[in-house]
């Protein structure tokens, strides 16, 4: 941990400072999660706490420590923490969205698709996003490490089976670095 608090004193300007401090309390939160050491999330929220007095737009970061927060039991400060998120996060999209229709025709109120994309699924079969034409596609990205992840997946299944046999596609994308992790978990929860 010293080395990471380090690198952060020694980033080039507060964005980076900011960036180091969120990847450490980011992992501690994580470790904390797997560790259940309540240790670990008080230190978390203190690097969380420092990334937002470098960089109070890094959205994210409030999201993470709510987290930190609710899994120490203090539950009014987690849910500050994630509306301080939601809006953080609302004002970057509503900037962002603003931005190309205000430089644009009301050509701004045709749907925006996915990019094309090309996936085998876990049991083989290609999937394109030309295969999908014509059909609702929900794209659900998780991680065996998301905890928050991890409690949606159930409603994920709940919705899949719900309009099963419709033109509705679920495509749930790991965004795991090991393969085995989240293949070991997917056929453990089915």
């Amino acid at each position: 941990m010293n080395v990471a608090q380090d690198l952060a004193a020694a980033g080039r300007d507060d964005a980076s400072r900011a960036a180091i401090h969120f990847r450490l309390g980011a992992a501690l939160e994580s470790e904390g999660t797997h560790e259940k050491k309540d240790q670990l999330f008080s230190e978390s929220c203190d690097e969380l706490k420092a990334a937002l007095s470098l960089d109070p737009s890094f959205a994210i970061a409030h999201y993470v420590w709510g987290e930190s927060l609710s899994h120490l039991h203090q539950d009014d400060a987690a849910r500050a923490e994630f509306k301080a998120f939601l809006a953080e996060s609302a004002a970057i999209l509503l900037s962002a969205n603003a931005q190309p229709v205000m430089r644009t025709a009301p050509s701004w109120r045709a749907p925006r698709m996915a990019p094309p994309f090309a996936v085998t699924t876990i049991d083989g079969r290609h999937i394109s996003m030309d295969s999908l034409a014509g059909k609702v596609v929900l794209i659900d990205f998780w991680a065996t490490w998301c905890g928050p992840c991890r409690e949606a997946l159930p409603h994920v299944r709940d919705i899949a089976r719900k309009f099963q046999g419709q033109p509705f596609v679920v495509l749930s994308v790991s965004l795991d670095d090991d393969d085995a992790k989240w293949k070991d978990f997917v056929n453990k929860n089915e």
